[in-house]
């Protein structure tokens, strides 16, 4: 259960800051850079009705994501080690 709140917290935060990341002059609901597998319904302005179109619209923001992620490199790197509970 730990695991499933860890990974919902990264995802929102990973979204959020490729919202913030965005130039002052576009809108937060479009991507930086649609796939070309992408919908006009995805970069239109109105909110989502179905399952579907926040699954699409999430997938698409990833793919915005990685886009604008391929050029950089980290500052710092961070390396998980095995721990004991306390």
């Amino acid at each position: 259960m730990r695991t499933c709140k860890w990974m919902v917290a990264a995802f929102l935060l990973i979204t959020l800051s490729a919202v913030a990341q965005q130039p002052a002059g576009q809108s937060s609901s479009e991507p930086t850079a649609a796939p070309p597998q992408a919908a006009p319904a995805q970069t239109s302005n109105a909110a989502p009705t179905t399952l579907d179109q926040v699954v699409e619209r999430a997938v698409a923001r990833e793919h915005a994501l990685i886009q604008m992620l391929a050029n950089r490199t980290p500052l710092v790197e961070t390396y998980l080690q095995n721990l004991k509970n306390d």
